[in-house]
């Protein structure tokens, strides 16, 4: 979880020069936000994402999908 939230935060700084204004849950690594006021980017273990379903609590927001970073 430390890895992929910190691979977004860099390239996000890379490519928008953002950092996060608030990151929570690296202590117990199931489910990473990163607060960029406009933008809130979810990272989740499996289970926890299957287990909050955030897709459809938002449902009718814009749902973006972004290719693996590497």
């Amino acid at each position: 979880m430390e890895a992929i939230a910190e691979s977004v935060g860099d390239y996000v700084r890379e490519h928008d020069g953002e950092k996060p204004v608030n990151c929570v849950g690296l202590e117990n690594a199931q489910w990473v936000a990163l607060d960029y006021v406009d933008v809130m980017v979810h990272i989740f273990i499996p289970e926890m994402r299957e287990f909050y379903d955030l897709e459809h609590l938002w449902e009718d927001a814009r749902l973006e999908r972004i290719p693996d970073l590497d």
